[in-house]
């Protein structure tokens, strides 16, 4: 059976024999799995039993390394840990990748990296690594793009991001046409709308940013490139819009968002995503 190889910012931390520097991750004190982490707000309500519950949301995850180094290249593994932009697409934080699932990723931010002595005579020494992962998940590490012609009303696509497990909302999603107002439904109960504000110009379309919520106008040939705000053209849900994984309970295994778009104007509508699949655990 394959040992599992970790690499933190490109470099191999899963043995001694393929890090030049000699790094090993230990297996004891070490969890590196992650999982799902929940944060329930409850709101009391005088007069009222028991608590009112707003939606929850998923919180970060922490992974825990416990990495052992000869003393003289303790400096190099501590800068590789506190080492941020290995990943253009996260600039503001680390990267860690796992050999047993190529073409994912966590994305770290530091929180400690603690030597476990200061004895000069020791020469090695065991750091214990506390990285979080803000997007409570691994991820995939290159986009996807899909592109799906409305022309029913509504329109159900029950294929999008496939092996998606957990929830995103940093995705881009690009709506072209005269659409006039057009609402798009995730199974998981968000949703996101054009408003009567809209207007329709040929070549055109609306660039709806997840990461910061914005709408921007952008053109059918370059969809995911800014040519001027138009959030007013657009409304969301209260918590923002995001796509879910739906489960069919006899098909586990089988895992995408659904999502069903409505539209007063069928004629030559398209809507585009682009976007990075989650994953609980990998």
């Amino acid at each position: 059976m394959a040992i599992t190889q970790y690499s933190i910012n490109g470099v191999n931390m899963g043995s001694r024999s393929s890090n030049p520097m000699g790094w090993a991750i230990l297996r004891g004190g070490t969890q590196q799995l992650g999982g799902i982490t929940r944060s329930v707000s409850k709101v009391n309500v005088p007069g009222y039993d028991g608590y009112f519950q707003v939606p929850s949301t998923r919180t970060e995850q922490v992974l825990i390394f416990n990495i052992e180094t000869p003393r003289e290249n303790l400096d190099s593994l501590l800068a590789v840990l506190a080492h941020t932009g290995y990943d253009s697409n996260f600039p503001t934080l680390g990267s860690i990748e796992v050999s047993t699932s190529a073409g994912t990723a966590a994305y770290y931010d530091l929180l400690s990296a603690i030597p476990g002595s200061d004895d000069s005579n020791d020469r090695t020494v065991s750091v214990t690594a506390t990285l979080n992962i803000p997007y409570g998940g691994w991820r995939d590490k290159s986009t996807t793009e899909s592109s799906h012609n409305i022309n029913l009303a509504p329109t159900v696509i029950t294929s999008l991001a496939s092996g998606l497990s957990l929830p995103i909302r940093d995705m881009d999603v690009f709506i072209e046409g005269n659409v006039g107002t057009m609402q798009i439904n995730d199974s998981g109960g968000s949703w996101l709308r054009t408003t009567s504000s809209y207007v329709y110009q040929s070549g055109r379309g609306i660039m709806f940013q997840g990461s910061t919520g914005r709408a921007f106008s952008a053109t059918n040939n370059s969809p995911w490139s800014s040519l001027g705000d138009l959030s007013h053209a657009v409304d969301i849900s209260g918590g923002g819009f995001k796509l879910t994984p739906k489960f069919n309970p006899a098909t586990l295994g089988t895992r995408s968002a659904s999502i069903s778009v409505l539209s007063l104007s069928l004629s030559g509508v398209t809507v585009k995503f682009r976007l990075r699949r989650a994953y609980s655990v990998r």
